[in-house]
């Protein structure tokens, strides 16, 4: 019978593959725990009937394509994050030209400018007797549109007589409070937008914002009318 001699002082050609993986990359500690793995193999394989050269080759060649297919997440990782960037910055460019310009945004704050105003209420499905209360710049109540029962979507609000017959509102600003019924019979506050102008342009972490007066900030995303 073939005798297997081993000796301690031979060097062990895979000592190096049980060091510690301290600053590896994901990649390169992937590498080392496959190679491990293999190296385990290798040495615990019965000597008569050792592991068969294709099925070795094989399982190196799955590293490689481990390794491979890593490398290119890697490299589309860094496309998608250049690509990401030149459209942010595109698109702040574009943003930029919205500044001093009026647009519809929400918001519960407008204006009346030579007694006229332009605000929307959203109205959800299935919500009536619909109210857009009114509120002066002080916080006193100026009076109530009633809207009713109205067709779900955006609603405009007519703030003209609320003042008085046939008056309209003093120039100023005002701050709108709308709210309907639900099918349940439950009162629900519903959003408002209104005209306001563009300040300046932001960059964020989420996108596009547009800074308005009175220190509000709204997403490009949520503007519905540029005027």
């Amino acid at each position: 019978m073939l005798a297997v001699n081993s000796s301690t002082n031979a060097p062990n050609p895979y000592a190096s593959l049980n060091g510690k993986t301290t600053d590896k990359t994901e990649m390169e500690q992937t590498q080392d725990r496959f190679l491990k793995l293999l190296v385990k193999q290798l040495q615990s394989q019965d000597p008569m009937n050792p592991m068969d050269s294709a099925q070795s080759t094989a399982q190196m060649a799955q590293i490689n394509t481990v390794t491979g297919i890593e490398k290119l997440n890697q490299t589309m990782t860094t496309m998608m994050s250049t690509f990401q960037a030149g459209l942010s910055v595109q698109a702040a460019s574009m943003a930029a030209g919205l500044v001093g310009r009026e647009v519809i945004a929400p918001g519960d704050k407008t204006t009346v400018k030579d007694g006229t105003t332009l605000a929307e209420v959203g109205v959800k499905d299935g919500v009536s007797n619909v109210e857009v209360t009114v509120y002066s710049e002080s916080g006193t109540k100026v009076g109530v549109v009633k809207l009713g029962n109205v067709k779900p979507g955006r609603q405009a609000i007519d703030l003209n007589g609320i003042a008085g017959e046939g008056q309209k509102l003093p120039d100023g600003n005002y701050r709108l409070v709308a709210a309907g019924v639900d099918k349940d019979g439950k009162q629900v506050q519903l959003d408002t937008f209104t005209k306001t102008k563009v300040v300046s342009v932001g960059v964020s972490g989420t996108g596009i914002n547009l800074n308005l007066p009175g220190n509000r900030s709204v997403s490009l995303g949520d503007v519905t009318q540029i005027m």
